[in-house]
């Protein structure tokens, strides 16, 4: 998240995000199987921007072959559905699923849907 300089980063080891007392921000389960699920809760009472990826944390399967999905829920409806991009043109190397923006200012998602090999930011 992003909010003026105070950049934050929700993973396995640190799961919540915590501003002025309140959970901005919650890792509510981390997979770790690939096979997921995986989920995070977003308190859309800040303004400001989420950028959400996937890292492939440690080796096994090819990021790409990986058949990732990320399922956007808002109130409990479903609003948007992205599977993982299928080129298998990337190497290796290439370890991060760059999947949206999520800004709650303007309640908007851009999504971008891109494999890289460095870690992304907004």
């Amino acid at each position: 998240s992003s909010s003026g300089n105070l950049l934050e980063h929700v993973y396995y080891g640190n799961r919540d995000y915590v501003a002025d007392n309140i959970n901005v921000v919650n890792l509510d389960v981390d997979d770790t199987s690939y096979f997921g699920p995986e989920t995070t809760t977003i308190n859309k009472s800040f303004n400001n921007k989420y950028l959400y990826y996937v890292h492939r944390f440690t080796g096994g399967i090819d990021i790409t072959r990986s058949q990732g999905n990320v399922k956007v829920f808002d109130k409990g409806n479903l609003i948007q559905d992205i599977s993982i991009p299928t080129d298998t043109s990337y190497s290796d190397d290439y370890n991060f699923w760059k999947v949206l923006v999520y800004d709650c200012g303007n309640n908007s998602i851009e999504v971008i849907n891109t494999i890289t090999s460095s870690e992304p930011n907004l």
